[in-house]
């Protein structure tokens, strides 16, 4: 069983967010197909520099999705969180929760997404975008 690697949209927008992580696995703008989600390895299995650029493009790192959700709650206080609800019997659907601490207001904040999930990866990575989005607004 893999780990779920971050959306090229996520990755984008955790990069501009400050999220350095060193990984194998990138999305390469200089390379048309991941222009739609794919992700490049390093073929040499190093981790990519997410400073590289060339004339074409640019490199997001695409990390699983739990080392951006640690990165969340280590460096900006957010934690990102899913839970489960019993659909019906055997099925589940999922839903996310954030909790924020923002020195603004001195005072946690939650925020619940309000919407359910086929699955729990799905359900994180929406968690994560808004979370993203979060320190923009609420942090700066």
């Amino acid at each position: 069983m893999e780990q779920k690697l971050i959306s090229f949209e996520t990755a984008k927008l955790a990069k501009e967010k400050g999220f350095e992580y060193k990984t194998i696995h990138c999305y390469d703008t200089s390379n048309p197909p991941n222009n739609n989600g794919a992700v490049s390895i390093n073929p040499e299995g190093k981790n990519w520099n997410d400073d590289e650029k060339d004339e074409d493009g640019e490199l997001f790192s695409a990390p699983p999705q739990s080392l951006l959700q640690k990165w969340l709650r280590e460096e900006k206080g957010i934690s990102v969180d899913v839970f489960t609800s019993l659909k019906e019997k055997r099925k589940f659907e999922f839903g996310c929760d954030m909790m924020a601490y923002f020195n603004i207001n001195d005072e946690w904040q939650t925020y619940n997404l309000n919407k359910f999930f086929v699955t729990y990866e799905e359900a994180l990575e929406s968690g994560l975008k808004k979370a993203l989005i979060l320190i923009n607004h609420e942090q700066n």
